[in-house]
């Protein structure tokens, strides 16, 4: 799966953005909440570490720390993305026929030629490098605020809204998915498996 940038760091903190295509509530629709947690812990067992999230009907962003094993960021957000196509999939076949239809017709003539057969996310995800505390704390801020305003205001305090780390983050317990601090980053080696 394609990424806006390539990213070529080795390692380091970086902020993802993955969008489901054409914005359809696709995470919301097959409650896909547990299976995106159960992508965090398999990349917490390749010792790479989250550090908050936040997980919309349509999109979710995250904050990771992901630590030099030969193999690049780009390559295993894409693969990660490739499981939860696969999960969305298997969820929506026991009862969405409709927006299964919908997702064979997005896939473009090209891919379909591969043996694509539907199009679950933008073709892209969005990465950025975060090569500062502050950065992380700017990205941490945003995610956290995002189910409080615009079109996807369901609450008005961050804390308040069960799939996110802003509980932590905001002294108000563990929350639904335990991350590591951002500030514990001072004692780790990301360089290092």
């Amino acid at each position: 799966m394609t990424v806006k940038k390539m990213r070529e760091e080795k390692y380091g903190t970086f902020f993802i953005t993955i969008t489901c295509v054409k914005w359809i509530p696709l995470i919301e629709t097959t409650q896909l909440y547990d299976y995106i947690y159960q992508q965090f812990k398999i990349l917490e067992t390749e010792k790479h570490i989250i550090h908050g999230f936040v997980i919309m009907n349509d999109h979710f962003h995250f904050l990771i720390s992901f630590r030099e094993n030969g193999k690049t960021i780009n390559h295993r957000i894409g693969t990660m993305k490739r499981f939860l196509a696969y999960e969305i999939i298997k969820r929506l076949n026991n009862s969405k026929e409709k927006i299964i239809l919908k997702l064979k017709d997005l896939v473009k003539p090209n891919e379909k030629n591969l043996g694509k057969i539907h199009e679950i996310f933008e073709p892209s995800f969005d990465i950025k490098l975060c090569w500062s505390f502050k950065i992380i704390q700017i990205k941490l801020n945003y995610m956290h605020l995002n189910p409080c305003k615009g079109n996807y205001k369901s609450v008005d305090n961050p804390w308040d809204f069960e799939h996110s780390s802003a509980k932590f983050y905001f002294d108000r317990g563990p929350g639904i998915y335990p991350v590591t601090h951002f500030l514990d980053l001072k004692e780790i080696d990301l360089s290092k498996h």
